[in-house]
């Protein structure tokens, strides 16, 4: 009840695009499989790579459990039971800081080499 308050005091553009951006997310099929949005990233993307490097070790192993469940799921052309579905409120950014930090250190190395 307090999410839905707060989110008729957002302008209607912003509850538009929530309200779609949550739509797709949901049509997409990730959390179907028990996957987290930035569990789609590729890891041979030079920035992803780095960033999982630095994942805590049990975040990433965890990361690794959920799309080796989402492959067996795909391979046998079924979901999770829905129980297991990624919850809207679970599917949290636990890269994103990680890609900020890489994304941060690069700029400065290229100000850097550019002086």
């Amino acid at each position: 009840a307090k999410g839905a308050e707060i989110a008729r005091q957002l302008p209607l553009s912003q509850r538009i695009f929530a309200a779609v951006a949550e739509w797709w997310q949901n049509a997409s099929g990730y959390r179907k499989y028990g996957l987290k949005r930035e569990d789609l990233l590729k890891d041979e993307l030079p920035d992803v790579a780095e960033a999982l490097r630095r994942l805590p070790e049990d975040e990433y192993m965890a990361r690794q459990w959920r799309i080796k469940r989402a492959l067996d799921c795909s391979l046998k052309n079924t979901y999770l039971p829905r129980e297991e579905w990624t919850k809207v409120e679970d599917d949290k950014f636990y890269l994103k800081p990680y890609l900020d930090l890489v994304a941060k250190e690069k700029a400065e190395k290229k100000a850097y080499d550019n002086q």
